[in-house]
């Protein structure tokens, strides 16, 4: 599959990233697989009736010492939608630098709503559904847009999560799917000398990505810099109304304990029960049941 700057260079950077259709999907590859680097990109631009897409217009001005005269300036209609467009690419092309795509597991190719096995939890998985639908047009500016998945082992939390993800990405959003743990591993090498990658740079996509999953939360070692470095992701991430996804075996009780020190009592203050408060500030809880789904291959 091509990488989404080689795509982007190849269509003259003319075109922007959105759609999947079923319709463009070629019958030997099955959508579920297209990530943010392989959807096709299909042009949705018209030409400014303003500027004619030049993104320069004139205008009169007058001036006590040079009168009357044409300066030109940026075109008023079309050049806040070329700078989003620009800021868009940019992240695009940063999130397919650094993750290479969406990131999904290969087991997870054939994951979507409808092949959710029929004994899992459906309830749960209407309501990850139900926030799919709430959210993919990017218009509900009342409804939480982060969702707690919690349950145990093999019952559904990173399935459900990604095929929401792929819902989005369907709708033209980018979107990115993250191993917490990794994550870390990868924040943590950054301090190496041989590291190709920034810390900024990590921080900037999971920060800035319009849509994400953010897997197996509770997993990480709860040292100080990692309950840092995470109360600052969904504290950005919350405040700047980007939609998010969290997945853990735990509750959020469960993972206040977990994050809590030893030496504290339960009600005293850590920066772990800092990171649940907003948690449960931003996110709407699923709990997940049933049984294993790990032993059906799904």
């Amino acid at each position: 599959m091509e990488h989404l700057g080689k795509a982007l260079d190849r269509m003259a950077l003319k075109q922007k990233l959105t759609i999947i259709k079923p319709d463009d999907v070629p019958t030997d590859q099955h959508p579920a697989i297209q990530t943010a680097s392989s959807i096709p990109l299909q042009s949705v631009d018209k030409v400014c009736s303003v500027c004619q897409d030049a993104g320069w217009t004139r205008r009169d001005e007058f001036g006590p010492d040079t009168g009357y005269r044409s300066v030109l300036v940026p075109c008023p209609s079309c050049t806040p939608s070329r700078r989003a467009k620009q800021s868009e690419l940019m992240q695009a092309r940063l999130v397919d630098r650094l993750f290479g795509g969406s990131q999904f597991p290969y087991k997870a190719r054939t994951w979507e709503f409808s092949t959710f096995p029929s004994d899992g939890d459906q309830s749960a998985c209407n309501l990850v559904e139900h926030f799919v639908q709430m959210h993919k047009d990017m218009l509900d500016e009342t409804s939480k847009r982060g969702l707690w998945l919690a349950g145990g082992l093999g019952r559904g939390k990173t399935g459900l999560s990604i095929c929401a993800l792929k819902e989005f990405m369907r709708a033209g959003h980018l979107s990115l799917f993250v191993s917490m743990p990794e994550l870390m591993d990868r924040l943590r090498a950054t301090f190496g000398k041989s590291s190709d990658e920034t810390q900024d740079e990590l921080l900037k996509v999971i920060t800035q990505v319009p849509f994400l999953v953010l897997d197996d939360l509770g997993v990480e070692k709860p040292t100080t810099y990692v309950l840092e470095r995470f109360y600052l992701i969904i504290d950005k991430r919350q405040r700047d109304g980007l939609y998010t996804i969290l997945s853990s075996n735990l509750s959020t009780k469960d993972l206040e304990i977990y994050w809590r020190p030893q030496d504290l009592t339960d009600g005293e203050f850590h920066p772990g029960l800092r990171i649940v408060e907003r948690i449960r500030e931003y996110c709407i809880g699923v709990g997940i049941k049933g049984r294993n789904l790990r032993e059906m291959g799904w």
